[in-house]
């Protein structure tokens, strides 16, 4: 900020303020402009049917319905619900990334229903 900073030595003018912000990172979003991204992680079984879930948004939650069969790697857009465009664009949008998650041990019926799952 011009001359808002500390007066010049010997009643010289006073200089410049330099403010430096760190902005922490959110443990859910990531901001890409004024676009926020979200990884959702997913239990496996949850994916096979169409669920309505509420998930994280800015400032409140936000209800999104995944359909049946989504797999992992899909995403979703929520239009509007990002951050206001720093440019006075409007607001930017939500996106929710899906990310199944295998289960890395079962137990042998677990197994059994796995493997007649995938026999279908």
């Amino acid at each position: 900020m011009q001359g808002e900073g500390e007066p010049g030595p010997n009643g010289g003018p006073t200089g410049d303020l330099y403010v430096v912000l760190d902005v922490k990172e959110h443990p859910y979003f990531e901001r890409r402009g004024a676009d926020l991204y979200c990884t959702i992680p997913s239990a496996l079984p949850k994916r096979a049917w169409a669920s309505s879930c509420k998930f994280p948004g800015l400032g409140s939650e936000e209800k999104l319905k995944i359909p049946e069969g989504t797999q992992s790697g899909a995403v979703f857009r929520v239009r509007g619900k990002g951050l206001a465009d720093p440019h006075g664009g409007g607001k930017g949008d939500l996106y929710y990334h899906v990310r199944v998650l295998t289960p890395t041990k079962l137990t042998r019926d677990q197994r059994k229903l796995i493997e007649q799952l995938g026999t279908r």
